[in-house]
Formats: structure tokens, sequence, C-alpha cells
């Protein structure tokens, strides 16, 4: 029997697939706190300075993976970004007074950290499957969440004005969270899911008046579409 578990348990790359997909819903929920309270958007482009979901799984996740010494080294891009990204921030405090976008750096810092490692983890095929069905439950959740607000979108084309103030996953309004749904279509690019995938977004973002998440959409159209016009 034991030897029969053995062979059924799923390898360390399934199990980190699975977490890097986990760890971008996670991300999502960028408005839901560890209390179960949904902060508003309009609190900031994180949903306020609250403890949450992720804040704890990924501060486990990386505890786990340094005491493994799995933890990834940064390539040169990425301490790049976010090391112009702390200064800018530092800028602005100068400037506008202190802030608690500081903090968000950090947060986000560890947690590219953690997601590169679970993704080297997995290996390329694996984080992207992972990355896969996690982006298609966000979609999902997210046109799921259009229905039941349909009246507040009605509302809103009746008289549009910026953007439909729905509540949203993604901290920072619908205008960040259509532009999150479209660039995930890149995950599955070469994939028989990528026209689907693409085409939902584009509906999000239209429902949501983004136009970045409009451009981003017709990227990746472009991107999956382009390689078999040159065919």
């Amino acid at each position: 029997m034991i030897a029969r578990f053995r062979e059924r348990r799923p390898s360390p790359e399934a199990v980190a697939a699975w977490l890097t997909g986990a760890t971008y819903v996670l991300l999502t929920l960028q408005t839901v706190t560890l209390t179960g309270r949904v902060i508003d958007d309009m609190d900031g482009p994180t949903g306020g300075p609250a403890a949450k979901p992720y804040h704890v799984v990924l501060l486990a996740l990386g505890l786990v993976l340094l005491r493994r010494g799995r933890v990834v080294r940064w390539r040169s891009e990425m301490a790049v970004y976010f090391a112009v990204t702390g200064l800018t921030t530092i800028a602005a405090y100068l400037a506008f007074g202190a802030r608690p976008f500081l903090a968000n750096v950090v947060v986000a810092a560890f947690a590219a950290t953690v997601a590169a490692t679970l993704g080297l983890l997995a290996g390329g095929e694996g984080a992207l499957r992972g990355l896969r069905w996690a982006s298609a439950a966000v979609l999902a959740a997210v046109l799921v969440k259009i229905v039941c607000y349909r009246d507040m979108l009605l509302t809103f084309f009746a008289s549009p004005d910026g953007h439909p103030m729905i509540p949203g996953f993604v901290g920072g309004g619908p205008n960040i969270e259509a532009t999150w749904v479209a660039m995930a279509g890149l995950f599955f690019l070469r994939t028989p899911w990528c026209l689907p995938y693409v085409a939902c977004s584009l509906l999000v973002a239209a429902l949501y008046v983004s136009r970045v998440a409009i451009l981003i959409a017709l990227a990746v159209l472009v991107a999956a579409v382009a390689p078999a016009a040159v065919r």
C-alpha cells in the first residue's frame, strides 16, 4: 500500500506547478483581507494596508524555500525593475509625504522571488500549466462577477463616465483588473485556448471601458495569429 501511495504521489515538479497557479490566484485577491472583509478599490492600488491571505501564504512558502536553499537568484532585469521602482517610491515620499507604497514594493519583490522560485522548480511547461489554469479560474470569476453586477454596468453605460465602479478582486479598480486579465493571455500563446481566452478578455476590457486592456488583448491576439500567418 505504501509503495502504491508513493507511485501515485505527485512529483515535486507537479506540486510546484500547482503552487505556482495557486499563488497567482491568491495574488489576484488583493481586496480580500484575512478577516474576510473586502476593501473598497478606492482605498488604494492594492486595496489598502491590511493583512491579506497572500501575505501569509507567500511568507510560509518563502520560509520553506529559504530553509531548503531553493530561492532563485534575481536576473539583472528584475533587480533593475525593483531598484527603479523603490527609488521612485522614495522620491515620491520626499515630494508628497509618507505613503505605504514602499512596503508594497517590498511585498511585490518578495512575491516575485517566491513565484520565480516555484516556476523554476516546476519547469517551463509546468509553470505555464499552473498559470493557465489559474488565469482561466480568475477570468471565470471575473465573468461571474460581471453577471452578478450587471445592473450596475447597465446603469453606468446609460451615462458612462470613466470606468464602472463595481467591486473587484484586483486592487486599483476595474481598469487594473481588466489589464491583469488581458496580460494573462500571454500564458495561452501557442495553445488552442488562446483565442477563446483573448475573446473573453476583450469582452471584460470593453465592459470595463479599459483602453489599455483592449490594446494588450489585441497585442496578444496579434502575437497568437502572426506566426500562423507567416507559415
